[in-house]
């Protein structure tokens, strides 16, 4: 036996059933100390536990830190208590389990705490009121004043259960602050993920919003790939497609439209490899293009004429003579014209209508792009909301744990002043039965 009392404390994490943190203490008196020096107890059994099954230990239940009165009334070993039929027992070991390790470490500075007040009142217990011989003369105490006795006794009593409901209400409170932070935190990351989506850019929320607005206006998914969309501003985009082919159309019909058809006399064959080559009027020197010919009647379609033909002139392609003018029509049309015509307008119209369609896309990409940003925006101010939330709840949590600390030490120093009354009306009264009944510790 060493010269002070030593108590051991051992701390571990484990997960329970549902794998969430536990964080286990064990305190074990190992050295009960030197009681003579005042620096210690008679045994190592500091923590007094109730006996619900004599064969079981393991249904046990822990009552609380042993008082001076556990001391001299209850044995410290359990199978002694058991078979002489005792309800307590005293016990140099005590686990407990926590899920805040906060609570955790208030809890082993209230064990420690406690320990060193209970060696303390020991010493003044064992050197001056156990070992001073008292005689005194009786009767010692009035009836009223016993009766003061018992009635403070009763006022602690329920001043205990007061503070055991309060206790209970401020676990309440704490554990539904818990739930509040947890439940908050989740909302914020439900959002935080939204604001991500919806203001991430082109590649997520604004990109799915246009794209989608496309794919209406057409009724289908027309882009390429390439990001040369519908309407974008790329030279390869549909609309500019349209716009080039629509204007080099123009430049071939105005080129391939005849103004003069001349009938040849003794016309010289014409093949692929001439129509497109300048006709030259030998004596008027008047040039035209060569659209197309029939060899057949001797018919030619030219354009872009240049001078005027004459009557009976020879005319030659290239230099070559190839017959000679009888009949000129400047109201010539050529077969193909009707067609180009209406070609041409067919187009006109469809570049009118791409050319709308695009204009009307681009008042949706600025709708769209507008409300994006405005959901964005509204969405922005709901994270920092959802942030401000968690910052309360955290700040909440800490005041309702601080009050469940609180209340546990309120609870623990309402039933040390019980059991002072208690000991004080039986000290007058050995025998007497205490009402209420004498209360256990949560």
């Amino acid at each position: 036996m060493g010269e002070f009392l030593k108590l051991k404390s051992t701390r571990e994490v484990i997960l329970d059933s549902d794998n969430n943190d536990v964080f286990r203490i064990t305190s074990t008196c190992v050295d009960s100390g030197d009681v003579s020096k005042g620096q210690g107890l008679p045994d190592t059994g500091l923590f007094l536990y109730r006996i619900f099954d004599d064969h079981d230990s393991t249904t046990d239940e822990f009552v609380r830190i042993v008082s001076i009165g556990d001391i001299e009334n209850y044995l410290n070993s359990r199978n002694k208590a058991a078979q002489m039929g005792q309800e307590y027992w005293r016990s140099s070991v005590l686990v407990k389990d926590y899920t805040d390790i906060e609570v955790a470490e208030e809890a082993s500075r209230a064990i420690s705490d406690r320990v060193n007040s209970l060696v303390k009142d020991y010493a003044t217990f064992f050197g001056s009121f156990q070992a001073t011989d008292k005689e005194d003369s009786f009767p010692t105490e009035t009836q009223e004043k016993i009766e003061e006795l018992q009635e403070e006794y009763s006022d602690a009593v329920s001043a205990f259960d007061d503070a055991v409901e309060a206790e209970s209400q401020a676990k309440t409170d704490y554990e539904e602050a818990q739930t509040n932070l947890e439940n908050s935190k989740n909302d914020l990351a439900d959002w935080l993920l939204q604001q991500d989506y919806i203001c991430g850019g082109d590649a997520s929320g604004v990109g799915n919003i246009i794209g989608l607005v496309e794919t209406y206006i057409m009724f289908g998914d027309l882009y390429d790939g390439s990001g040369s969309g519908l309407y974008s501003s790329s030279s390869n985009s549909f609309l500019n497609a349209v716009r080039g082919f629509k204007s080099n159309f123009e430049k071939i019909t105005y080129r391939r439209t005849a103004n003069l058809k001349l009938t040849i006399s003794g016309a010289s064959t014409v093949t692929d490899s001439t129509i497109g080559k300048t006709v030259t009027g030998e004596s008027s020197g008047a040039t035209a293009v060569l659209l197309m010919a029939d060899n057949d009647s001797g018919e030619w379609w030219l354009s872009q004429i240049s001078g005027s033909f004459s009557i009976g002139e020879n005319v030659s392609i290239d230099g070559n003579i190839s017959g000679t003018i009888s009949h000129a029509d400047t109201n010539a049309k050529d077969p193909w014209n009707d067609l180009f015509d209406t070609l041409s307008n067919d187009i006109d119209d469809f570049s009118k209508i791409v050319e709308a369609a695009g204009e009307h896309d681009i008042k949706i990409r600025a709708d769209a792009t507008h409300n994006h940003t405005k959901k964005c925006s509204n969405t922005q101010a709901e994270v920092q909301n959802k942030e401000n939330s968690v910052d309360s709840y955290e700040t909440d949590l800490k005041t309702k744990k601080a009050a469940y600390i609180e209340a546990q030490a309120t609870t623990q120093a309402a039933y040390d002043n019980v059991y002072t009354k208690y000991l004080a009306v039986k000290e007058i009264l050995p025998d007497w039965t205490p009402d209420p009944a004498m209360p256990t510790r949560p």
